[in-house]
């Protein structure tokens, strides 16, 4: 859906909307909209800006917001600029920064964003992020306080509910999440768990479920990948490299499904680096872009005049300014991945993949708790474990059943990979965009012929990845380079 406003002041369109998830107590924590009265347009963001809505000043001077990113281009009425900074950070990261889109005309919203427009005059109100004052907390007090924010979170998304699925894997957020409902006798009817190859998860995951005495439905992943691939980027907004994998998953959830997102980043110190943190803290955010931003990318297979615009001295300056956010933050690592990564990659699983289907909730947001993970300061919070403690703590008679661990390729898996349907798909697809995109060009080629020289679908994997929602987004929409 869209709203249009011309520069008349003029709407066309749908005058108001609104997007509503992760219901606590029967009322939605996340709730995004827009309304317009006739003479003026207001735009409302959810208080965390997960709630994908799209907006901005058109070069036809009117305003446009939509909850689809190729819709809103569409309204342009002209060709759009590309956002070289935002696409340079994405072709390394794998996510846009902030409030970024490929596009320099288009935002999402930023969190608690307010907006009123009229064709006379914009303002707007965009919230500082929250940033929390450390606590100095002793492990067992910050272990108690987790158990019991968390057990509320649980309680309040689960009460009047129909929890018939939970996705289940072989990690903590989903673990959490199940315990907790057993402990308050709300247990889901089955786990769905993902059929994953060269990992234990699956098997960890099973274990778990069959521990609580769960129905499983166990999903395998179908051999067309790129066509989940394809499909994924259309829900996404193209604005992600990931979450392809999740789409047969989402296809058996019912009810309300309760998901781990942001577990992982703020209790368990996913993606944590400790010299990332310090220099963070020290103001060192130039060698922190540095450190966070690989010096091989994408862009060694792009044509000369887009590793121009897309380059890496241009990425570390967006990077420089969005990591300045996140500086003075207790963990200033949890705090950008968070507001970055979370919130604009991982987040669309649920919003985009799992809604369509099954009704969302949330626990991790919940306000008190993330509170209370934003507060704990990096030096005692921020390395692994301390969700394993709090797992351990509180349900000890769970705590024999391992996590999944990653384990590596193995030459057998490699070989498996050569012959595999998937791996001459994914071959194909970037081949494909050597001889019909408009991005690669011939420095593609060597990375081409390693993978298929061995078999191996590591050369065409990362310098492809992010490449194939930027080349279906640019399919469809007129762009000025």
């Amino acid at each position: 859906m869209y709203c249009l406003i011309d520069q008349h002041g003029a709407m066309s369109g749908h005058p108001s909307h609104q997007l509503a998830f992760d219901k606590a107590d029967d009322e939605p924590t996340l709730l995004a909209w827009w309304a317009f009265d006739g003479e003026c347009l207001q735009i409302q963001a959810d208080r965390l800006g997960v709630i994908p809505l799209f907006h901005g000043v058109l070069p036809t001077g009117g305003y446009v917001v939509s909850d689809s990113l190729l819709e809103a281009c569409s309204l342009a009425g002209q060709p759009l600029d590309l956002d070289h900074a935002a696409i340079a950070v994405f072709l390394r990261l794998g996510y846009y920064l902030g409030e970024d889109t490929p596009f320099r005309a288009l935002r999402v919203l930023a969190p608690g964003e307010r907006i009123h427009f009229t064709p006379r005059r914009l303002t707007r109100h965009v919230p500082d992020l929250p940033i929390m004052a450390p606590r100095a907390l002793p492990r067992d007090a910050a272990i108690r306080e987790y158990d019991s924010l968390f057990s509320e979170a649980i309680r309040a998304r689960s009460v009047g509910t129909q929890l018939k699925t939970l996705p289940l894997s072989g990690g903590r957020d989903s673990r959490h999440i199940l315990l907790e409902l057993d402990r308050l006798g709300r247990r889901p009817e089955r786990a769905v768990i993902s059929a994953r190859s060269g990992t234990d998860d699956t098997d960890r995951a099973v274990t778990l479920a069959k521990y609580l005495d769960l129905d499983i439905d166990l999903v395998t992943q179908p051999e067309d990948f790129f066509a989940l691939e394809k499909e994924k980027n259309r829900r996404n907004h193209f604005l992600t490299d990931e979450n392809a994998w999740y789409l047969p998953i989402a296809q058996h959830l019912q009810g309300t499904v309760l998901d781990g997102l942001g577990g992982d980043v703020l209790s368990n110190g996913y993606g944590f680096k400790r010299r990332l943190a310090s220099l963070m803290a020290d103001n060192r955010l130039s060698e922190a872009a540095s450190f966070l931003l690989p010096s091989t990318a994408s862009t060694k297979v792009l044509k000369p005049f887009y590793r121009d615009q897309w380059s890496r001295t241009v990425a570390m300056n967006r990077l420089h300014a969005e990591l300045a956010r996140h500086a003075k933050a207790p963990n200033p690592v949890a705090s950008f991945l968070f507001w970055n990564r979370t919130r604009r990659e991982v987040a669309l699983i649920p919003l985009t993949l799992i809604a369509p289907r099954a009704d969302v909730a949330l626990p991790y947001l919940d306000a008190s708790l993330l509170d209370f993970f934003l507060s704990l300061p990096a030096e005692d919070f921020g390395e692994p474990g301390f969700h394993d403690e709090v797992l351990a703590t509180t349900y000890p008679k769970a705590s024999q059943l391992p996590y999944a661990t990653k384990k590596k390729a193995t030459g057998q898996r490699w070989a498996r990979i050569k012959r595999s349907r998937a791996y001459h798909q994914q071959l194909r697809a970037a081949f494909d965009l050597y001889r019909h995109g408009h991005l690669v060009g011939h420095g593609c080629l060597p990375y081409l012929l390693e993978s298929f020289i061995t078999g191996h679908d590591r050369p065409i994997s990362w310098p492809f990845r992010p490449l194939h929602p930027l080349e279906q987004l640019l399919e469809h929409t007129a762009v000025r380079m």
